[in-house]
């Protein structure tokens, strides 16, 4: 049982932690106009020009009999931007892809100072969206892309009327319909340091926004960042510092009185954690996401674990006690359960970088591996290999242990009292005789 619950937390924290690998992405779409695109970001060292090369994958829902164009570009306007825009031929069999700037609110043109643009892969659609891969070159050295900015505006446009015979990138655009801004955390998109397309491929995932927002982030942006950095380590600390040691020296030493004031610690030291990361998230449009929701829950958990530890001390060695240590023990694995995916959601949220995902790994099955293969109650000698493979030890069974040893220590004294009793009569009834 110890080792399927291994392998079950360490597969959670998998799922988990390629979730942290998600790139940025922003989404659009309007049940009021037909226009509907996806975008998602990210970012290579080029060790050639020692720029950053950007990372896009780009699809869009054609509108019209020819299907319309989408554009995205840097900036705030089109007067400098450096705009990728997207269409597909008449039969929809053929993508294109354009990239070109403007000095105005003009139609855009190619220049011969654009960055070098490559589509790594490309696929149109009758019935669905067109996607593209792209990779600019860096891309860092345009002056309208900054990738040090954690709130970099980026315009977008659709045109849902144009009818593009051919995928010839130099055609004549036509005016846009819809354009509005959002922005995007460039300080969070996935670094690779490795050289190569196969590390750093960016790919559309539902239609969720991901680093990405409607509006800038509010000038006290900084400050709710550091809640965000405050929240996650202190979470940290409660979690993996506090509740889980805790439970290993429960394993250890049954007895100890000190797992109750330590999870009572952690409980509050969690509820500060949660209040900072409310702070974090209370300026984003949706500020309750999977994250926050799967905290809540967790957190709400832990109090009921609270309640069943505060049973279990009242109980004693009742007969409802193991029920209690039962619903305790395994509350307590769902609770970790919980605390390792949401743990990985978070550093997703925060775009944490591959070094930070290792450690929190490495910490991970270092405490899983002394919950599981310590040996309960065996005071100073800390770990039984065996007893993991061959004679797993339960406190339940240790309880029951320790009732039979008590039991029989009864039993002993009691027929040592009956013999002494008998011997102290004998004497009187021979005499009697």
């Amino acid at each position: 049982m110890q080792l399927l619950l291994l392998f079950v937390y360490l597969a959670i924290f998998a799922s988990s932690a390629v979730a942290t690998n998600r790139h940025s992405q922003y989404c659009y779409s309007s049940e009021s106009v037909p226009s509907s695109f996806c975008v998602s970001f990210a970012r290579s060292e080029n060790h050639t020009s020692q720029g950053i090369d950007l990372y896009l994958a780009f699809s869009a829902l054609p509108t019209s009999v020819g299907g319309g164009w989408t554009a995205i570009g840097t900036g705030e306007s089109m007067a400098g931007s450096l705009m990728f825009i997207l269409w597909a031929d008449r039969g929809r069999e053929n993508v294109a892809v354009s990239v070109r700037t403007a000095t105005a609110h003009t139609e855009p043109f190619a220049a011969d100072d654009l960055p070098q643009v490559d589509v790594l892969r490309a696929k149109a659609s009758k019935y669905a969206s067109h996607e593209v891969l792209l990779v600019c070159y860096s891309c860092d050295k345009w002056e309208s892309l900054d990738f040090q900015e954690k709130s970099q505006p980026w315009i977008w446009a659709s045109n849902y009327f144009t009818e593009f015979q051919t995928a010839d990138p130099n055609q004549h655009l036509g005016d846009h319909q819809l354009h509005d801004v959002f922005y995007v955390d460039m300080t969070a998109l996935p670094l690779s340091h490795s050289s190569g397309h196969e590390k750093n491929l960016p790919t559309i995932q539902g239609v969720k926004n991901s680093g990405t927002w409607d509006q800038p982030l509010p000038p006290s942006s900084s400050s709710r960042l550091c809640s965000g950095f405050r929240h996650g380590v202190v979470m940290l600390v409660a979690f993996m510092g506090i509740m889980m040691p805790s439970a290993i020296y429960k394993r250890w030493k049954p007895n100890t009185s000190s797992h109750m004031w330590s999870q009572i610690a952690a409980t509050v030291l969690s509820l500060i954690g949660i209040l900072l990361g409310i702070s974090a998230s209370s300026w984003r449009s949706s500020p309750f996401g999977i994250h926050q929701t799967l905290g809540l829950i967790t957190y709400c958990l832990i109090i009921l674990q609270i309640f069943f530890g505060a049973q279990i001390r009242s109980s004693g060695y009742r007969g409802d006690a193991p029920s209690y240590r039962s619903f305790h023990r395994w509350l307590g694995r769902s609770i970790f359960t919980l605390g390792i995916s949401d743990a990985g959601l978070g550093l997703r949220l925060a775009g944490s970088s591959t070094t930070t995902l290792i450690l929190l790994v490495v910490s991970i099955i270092g405490e899983l591996l002394l919950y599981f293969f310590i040996n309960p109650g065996s005071g100073s000698e800390m770990v039984s290999w065996r007893g993991m493979f061959r004679y797993p030890c339960r406190e339940d069974e240790r309880e029951r242990v320790a009732l039979s040893e008590e039991a029989a220590d009864l039993a002993d004294v009691i027929i040592d009292g009956e013999r002494d009793a008998v011997g102290e009569m004998s004497p009187k009834s021979h005499q009697e005789t």
